[in-house]
Order: structure tokens, then sequence, then C-alpha cells
């Protein structure tokens, strides 16, 4: 009997006994051994679809998920309106994820401390977090702007052209947002190494 504690911070659980514990990079690894006596294995979410969209220009950014992990709606929305993008934001089922997901150009997986308000351990969200939001949006051949945490590094490891990706701010991400609406090249580049990425995660 195994259990997947990859999205959940209730470390309860693991005073039962299973025959292996999943964890999503090796930091968490580390952490799940320290609570139990279980197995623990690293297994990353997977994903069932793996379709290359096809991006002529840069036109819509968003998020795809839950919205208390996405604090910077307001800012993000903002600078889209007054720069000739669009902001797209939606929650999904796996239903809709492959339709939801396919509606944007770049996706934004910014994580910042105000998601303590929001009942999240920002923390634990940067060590412990999987890379699901960035490699979903790998499988279909669109880039995304993140922040650097531990399973977010771990996936782009073998390719450090990939780095250009990872923003530290908002200012940031204007800025890179900018240079790949600008950069057709450098665009459809980073596109093709996310999409060869996300082979492993299918």
């Amino acid at each position: 009997l195994g259990y997947d504690i990859v999205d959940n911070w209730v470390w309860d659980s693991l005073k039962y006994k299973f025959d292996y514990v999943i964890a999503s990079n090796d930091e968490h690894k580390k952490h799940i051994s320290n609570l139990c006596s279980s197995k623990v294995v690293i297994i990353p979410h997977l994903h069932s679809t793996r379709i290359k969209k096809q991006i002529n220009k840069l036109k819509t950014i968003g998020y795809i998920g839950l919205d208390k992990q996405m604090t910077i709606t307001d800012e993000m929305s903002n600078f889209c309106a007054k720069n000739g993008f669009i902001w797209y934001q939606n929650g999904c089922t796996p239903k809709t994820v492959v339709e939801e997901t396919q509606k944007l150009d770049l996706g934004i997986a910014f994580i910042t401390n105000k998601i303590t308000k929001n009942g999240l351990h920002y923390e634990n969200t940067i060590k412990f977090k999987p890379a699901t939001k960035f490699t979903n949006l790998c499988s279909y051949g669109i880039p995304s702007l993140f922040n650097s945490t531990v399973s977010n590094d771990e996936a782009i490891a073998h390719d450090k052209s990939l780095d250009y990706l990872k923003v530290t701010s908002i200012d940031d991400i204007y800025r890179k947002i900018k240079e790949l609406s600008e950069q057709k090249q450098l665009f459809d580049d980073l596109a093709n190494k996310c999409f060869n990425l996300s082979e492993k995660y299918h």
C-alpha cells in the first residue's frame, strides 16, 4: 500500500505504516524520511496528454490552477492590458485541463509569500511542491516563467538554457515577457526545449 503525499501538507498521515510513500523531489524525500519508517520514493507527477501547440505570436499569458496559489493576478492583468497582451486565468478539471491549457501562449507560475494569507505554507511550497505547472505546460510546448523551487530546478537541471525561464520578481516577469514577444527565435527555441523536456513526464 502506497501513499502519495506530493500535493498534501497533512503530515499526520505518516504515522501510519505504508509500503512506500511518494515524494516530489530530493528535498521532499529527505524530509519525509525523517518523519516515517516507510520507504520513500520520488515519482514526479505525470501527464496524459502531449500535443505541441503551434504559437505564431505571443499573445495570451496566464495561469491555470488554484486561485490561492496565484497572488499576482492584478499585477499581471494590468500589465497585459497596458502592453497589448491578454491575461487568462482559470481553474480546471481533468476533463477541461487540455482545453484550458491550450489557451495559453506563455504560462506564469510565480509563487510569492502572500500565499500564507491563503492558508498555504510558503517555505514548504518552495521546497516540496512538484513542478507540475511547469511540466504540464511543457507537454504542449508552452514555455512558462517561474521562480526557483527545488522541483522546478530539478526539472531543468539537464538543460541550463532553460534557466532563462526562472524569474525572481514581478519586474523580471515583465522584462522577460517583452523580450520573448520581441525575439521570436528565442521564444521558439525555449518552446521546443520545453516540449522535448516533457517527454520524460509521460
